[in-house]
């Protein structure tokens, strides 16, 4: 009797003692919530609605799955359907009339890799990455970059000369992440992608000398994907436009856009003509070929890989040069568009101020213009994510409908633009109510974990 007592007593000390610790923890992430936030979150993201695990049944519309090979092969079945099914050719033979051949500078022929630039990227790898395909972590890559410099070096430039990037960096591992919606519905996950860290070593070391060749030619309207431009400056922008519209009693109306599966949908045979277009040529011309044409992918779930399939289009996601490869693919659409207009990669918008019912034309041939270059180039407006507002303080407003293909645009009074809210006013009041909400619900979380 008496050592059951004291077994139950010690029991309970121990009980409490446990969570007295994991209190004094948690109290101390929160504390260094401010100067370590990712400590913060790493805690306490299971305590989340959102960070469930994949449930053990999952479903494709009619699929089901269950089961680690399965799920997987389901995944992929998914994650491959989003691709454009052409065959590779010879992509000179896909030079259309959009095309414009409007490049007189020095062609840019041959890309050569200097050692101290492979050292200074190896040494700014991120240690906490995983190991990629090939199984190598960045941390080995990191601690051995004095001695591995060298030989990387004569490999990445043998690998330019050559023109051909090697097939073991082309394959990317893809992880589901669950984007909102049922958990046991796969519709409602995004691939991550992750790819060999060599790989991406020699494509950034490319991809800033390419940058620098193609900057000069990349229309001032473009925010994504390059230095010093961002969503703010997007934004500053384009509000600044609008208002200054605004308080000279004028009305702006505005189109938002969105293509659908963009950077997935970038055909191979057109982005290599616009390559070219642009100055690049010969082996650099060839190497870029190589490095987006025959890559593949599998997914990997709990340990499970699923079957290797091919990557008919797209630019590489994940990758360094496949955001700066879009952006040369979507460059030649100002050239439709007469209206001011923003692009934060494909996030395309088009406004202007309205003066005359000609000026609502003109924007409506705008709208036929981008679909027209969207249809040649296969890329695919989402008519139900696209909107247009009007941007005004009169009481009456313009009652102007806009179309694409014949059907209407619904006309909204807010609209979320880079993650800020717009109203037709341009009062912000929603926004700001947005954030307070935000806000709000993020110290009730961290209040409930003390």
């Amino acid at each position: 009797m008496m050592d059951k007592l004291q077994y139950d007593v010690t029991r309970k000390r121990c009980d409490l003692l446990i969570v007295s610790c994991y209190n004094d923890f948690k109290k101390k992430a929160v504390s260094d919530l401010k100067t370590r936030p990712k400590y913060f979150w790493n805690i306490f993201k299971d305590n989340s609605k959102n960070s469930a695990s994949l449930p053990n049944i999952m479903t494709l519309h009619d699929e089901k799955a269950k089961g680690g090979q399965r799920i997987c092969e389901l995944f992929s079945k998914h994650f491959q359907s989003v691709y454009l099914n052409v065959s590779s050719s010879n992509f000179t033979n896909h030079r259309t009339s959009h095309y414009n051949n409007f490049f007189h500078g020095t062609p840019y022929n041959m890309c050569i890799v200097r050692e101290d630039e492979v050292l200074k990227q190896l040494l700014q790898l991120d240690v906490n990455k995983g190991p990629g395909p090939d199984s190598i972590p960045p941390i080995f890559l990191k601690k051995c970059a004095c001695n591995l410099s060298k030989p990387l070096t004569i490999i990445f430039n043998h690998s330019l000369r050559s023109g051909v990037f090697p097939v073991q960096w082309k394959i990317a591992h893809l992880t589901p992440i669950h984007k909102g919606g049922n958990l046991d519905n796969i519709v409602h996950y995004r691939p991550i992608s992750i790819l060999s860290a060599i790989g991406k070593v020699l494509e950034a070391i490319v991809n800033k000398k390419l940058l620098a060749h193609f900057r000069p030619l990349l229309d001032s309207n473009q925010h994504g994907f390059l230095p010093r431009r961002s969503t703010n400056t997007n934004l500053v922008d384009y509000v600044s436009d609008i208002l200054d519209e605004m308080d000279s009693g004028g009305e702006v109306h505005a189109i938002y856009t969105d293509f659908r599966k963009a950077f997935d949908l970038v055909n191979h045979d057109y982005l290599l003509c616009k390559l070219t277009d642009m100055g690049i040529h010969g082996s650099l011309l060839r190497w870029c070929e190589s490095y987006i044409r025959n890559r593949s992918q599998l997914v990997c779930i709990r340990g499970f890989k699923s079957r290797v399939c091919t990557v008919p289009s797209g630019v590489p996601q994940g990758s360094h040069l496949g955001p700066l490869f879009f952006l040369v693919y979507i460059n030649d659409i100002k050239h439709v568009i007469r209206s001011k207009f923003k692009l934060y990669a494909d996030d395309l918008k088009i406004y202007r101020t309205i003066h005359t019912q000609s000026d609502e034309l003109i924007l409506q041939t705008d709208l036929n213009d981008v679909q027209k270059w969207s249809s040649e180039n296969h890329m695919f407006l989402n008519l139900d994510k696209c909107y247009h507002i009007k941007f005004s303080r009169k009481k009456h407003p313009s009652q102007t409908t806009y179309y694409i293909n014949n059907i209407p645009l619904t006309e909204v009074k807010t609209i979320r633009d880079l993650w800020v809210i717009l109203d037709s006013a341009m009062s912000f009041r929603f926004h700001v109510d947005n954030i307070t909400a935000k806000c709000s619900q993020l110290s009730g979380f961290i209040n409930r974990q003390m």
